[in-house]
């Protein structure tokens, strides 16, 4: 799959949400009416950052794969045959959805912005940099998808897949997945949910 950078998706004017295009530059609501064009050129650039925003979130859900599990908000959970066996839990696909609503509302998103993703769970460390590493988790943006090594752990709250969709979400909001860590986030605020999410029920 081309990766979604390589891709440039126009959404025409008609097609933005009123919310995006409803600030007038100084204008009265009358006179945006009345002269559209005006009013356009006049956007904020907070409005145009939003507009460009939701483009590129758009593009991204548009890159990613089907539609995945209904109950665990359109992510398709995988285990590889080495997993951990708590991945044959009859209650496993419950604590993954419960990580997905925690991961979604830290970070005051839905659980939903996650659909599409591919989350694979392995029973050891996974190849990761194009093959030049080795991994505990790994996050792709041109395949969406999310390899976890789950060997050292009791839970999927155990797993990297905390910080991996902190990887997906930047990726989905800025456009880089941030492979270096130089989002203060990563310090500031994932150990928090980490920390909350290592408890296995």
């Amino acid at each position: 799959m081309r990766d979604v950078a390589d891709s440039v998706i126009r959404i025409p004017r008609s097609g933005l949400p009123r919310l995006l295009i409803e600030q007038h530059g100084g204008q009265s609501s009358a006179q945006a009416v009345a002269s559209p064009d005006a009013h356009l050129r006049s956007r904020r650039v907070a409005t145009r950052s939003r507009i460009l925003g939701t483009a590129w979130g758009l593009a991204i859900a548009l890159a990613c794969g089907g539609p995945g599990d209904p109950y665990l908000y359109g992510v398709d959970l995988r285990s590889a045959l080495d997993a951990p066996s708590y991945t044959a839990a009859p209650t496993y696909r419950d604590q993954a959805r419960a990580l997905l609503e925690a991961a979604a509302a830290f970070w005051k998103v839905q659980p939903q912005d996650f659909a599409g993703l591919t989350v694979t769970v392995y029973g050891a460390t996974i190849p990761c940099g194009g093959g030049t590493g080795r991994c505990t988790g790994w996050f792709q943006s041109g395949a969406c998808t999310i390899d976890l090594d789950a060997e050292q752990t009791a839970c999927l709250g155990q797993t990297q897949l905390p910080h991996e969709l902190l990887h997906y979400l930047l990726y989905r909001w800025t456009g880089s997945s941030d492979p270096l860590h130089t989002d203060p986030r990563w310090t500031q605020q994932l150990p928090t949910l980490e920390a909350a999410l290592a408890t296995c029920p």
